[in-house]
């Protein structure tokens, strides 16, 4: 501690004796719950992240505290006490007692921290785009035959910092794949930084020979010197006249992911189509 703030913590003059850690069972969790006159909708996006959280053992008691006000009601923590319920898991958590009841209006104003956020704090190159990026492989990992869109499929910041360390470590550069991810964006612009990031990512973690990546995203993205019935040339044109029929706002990235790696697969064979080859959504394609 600086003096500055040793001089104030020193003299403050209230000391706080009612906070506690707790071991917060399920069915503590549960009778908590019970006290919740007048708190928010339940987020269950959250709720599903922090039950994973908790279920892989990943969870840590930090600063922030389960309150409870002077007449004995719940005024902040149900998120976290409903998945610790819905882990059926104890964990330990801050909990403090004889809150005012009018602090409940003042709670959680503030705007919620993002996974990009997180990275941010964390000292990443490219936090916004390693978010983006790695949700996406992530999810193609672990579900490849679902809309990414539904229930389930969340993913948190340790899942991506997890990730990145896993790619990492086996030799994929994440930052590479997002700067060249940029520039193939910006010379098409049909094919988003992330998608662009994800396609390379996933083809390298796969062993997929590097210049053959190169090649392909500058035929994608250039697209000089191809050839009429070029899958290349196919796709480009789809993308370059697509509808929102086509590529529903939800649903747009994991699509032009799937036909990416569908077309890269034909692409490598030599031949020339009629058509784009066909990709039977929402099961993801794997490289060839």
């Amino acid at each position: 501690m600086n003096d500055l703030f040793s001089f104030a913590w020193n003299n403050a003059a209230e000391h706080i004796t009612d906070t506690r850690i707790v071991n917060v069972t399920p069915a503590l969790a549960a009778h908590l719950l019970t006290k919740n006159p007048s708190n928010r909708t339940i987020k269950k996006n959250l709720v599903r992240k922090l039950t994973r959280e908790i279920q892989l053992g990943r969870w840590e008691t930090t600063h922030q505290s389960i309150a409870i006000d002077t007449d004995g009601n719940l005024i902040d923590g149900q998120h976290r006490l409903t998945s610790i319920l819905a882990a059926q898991t104890p964990v330990k958590i801050r909990v403090t007692i004889n809150c005012k009841p009018e602090t409940m209006e003042v709670v959680d104003v503030g705007k919620s921290r993002t996974i990009s956020d997180m990275l941010k704090m964390d000292n990443y190159a490219h936090p916004k785009q390693t978010c983006a990026a790695l949700n996406q492989v992530i999810r193609y990992e672990r579900f490849p035959n679902r809309w990414w869109t539904s229930e389930g499929t969340v993913v948190t910041s340790k899942d991506v910092k997890i990730r990145y360390q896993e790619l990492s470590d086996d030799g994929v550069s994440i930052d590479a794949c997002i700067r060249e991810a940029a520039k193939r964006s910006d010379s098409f612009q049909p094919l988003s930084p992330s998608i662009a990031a994800s396609f390379a990512i996933i083809a390298h973690a796969n062993q997929v020979n590097p210049g053959a990546i190169d090649g392909f995203f500058d035929e994608l993205a250039e697209g000089i010197n191809l050839r009429r019935n070029s899958v290349i040339r196919l796709l480009r044109n789809r993308w370059l006249s697509a509808t929102k029929t086509m590529y529903p706002h939800a649903h747009t990235s994991q699509i032009k992911l799937a036909e990416m790696i569908t077309v890269f697969n034909a692409h490598m064979t030599g031949k020339d189509y009629e058509k784009l080859p066909p990709v039977k959504m929402p099961n993801m394609p794997s490289f060839k």
